[in-house]
Formats: structure tokens, C-alpha cells, sequence
């Protein structure tokens, strides 16, 4: 079984890499709903689950457990559970993150295309 090699960053890398990315994907909001997630070890090793914004499933979600299409930019799609109560990615998270050998400390950025499709760019680190 392949594994991601995991290299945990400090929180000063975390928060310059989270400012590349701002700086990156600004105006990218203006036409679809959008968030940066940092990845952290139980995004990607542990738990393989993600914690999506509040305020983002709020105005953009179902209120309902559903399911959501992950596209990569080489047009790769994953399916992954959405808990509604818990505002989490899971089921289908694992394989997007080990597919995509993402690390502690890279930024994705979140663009809900469609409303139950969101379009992943994993090149943000």
C-alpha cells in the first residue's frame, strides 16, 4: 500500500503559504463560492476527514447529508460523503487526499462549481 510521506511544517510556513494562496485565488470568489483549507494531519494521515467553513456550508450547502463530486485540475472526479451536521468531508476524502500525496501544510482552494461539484486546486503549496 503507498503511503504519503508526511513532512509536518511549522505554524510560521502554514501562514506564509496561506498568504501565497490568498494572493493567488484573489478574485477567484467573484464568480464561484470559494475557500482555502491548510492541510493538517488529519486532513490526510490520521482521520481522513476535512472540516469545511462554517459560513460556507451555511450559505452554499445542503442542510442534508449528500454527496459531493471532488474535480481535480486534470479533470479527476471523486465522490466524498458531505455530513451536513458535522459541516465535514469524509468517505472519498481519503482518496482524493493519497491520490493528490497531499502534505501538512498545502493549501487547496475550494471552488463549489456546481452545486454539489467542487473544483479542487491542489497546487497551492
Amino acid at each position: 500500500m503507498m503511503t504519503n510521506n508526511i513532512n509536518k511544517v511549522s505554524d510560521k510556513v502554514r501562514k506564509a503559504t496561506m498568504e501565497r494562496a490568498k494572493e493567488l485565488t484573489s478574485g477567484s470568489e467573484l464568480d464561484f463560492p470559494t475557500f482555502l483549507k491548510s492541510m493538517n494531519p488529519s486532513n490526510i494521515t490520521e482521520g481522513f476527514w476535512l472540516a469545511l467553513p462554517n459560513d460556507f456550508c451555511t450559505k452554499n450547502l445542503s442542510k442534508k447529508d449528500e454527496i459531493i463530486t471532488l474535480k481535480d485540475k486534470r479533470g479527476n472526479e471523486y465522490e466524498a460523503k458531505y455530513l451536513a451536521e458535522s459541516r465535514t468531508l469524509s468517505n472519498g476524502w481519503k482518496s482524493f487526499a493519497r491520490d493528490h500525496y497531499l502534505n501538512d501544510g498545502d493549501v487547496l482552494c475550494f471552488r463549489l462549481i456546481q452545486p454539489l461539484v467542487f473544483e479542487i486546486n491542489e497546487g497551492l503549496s
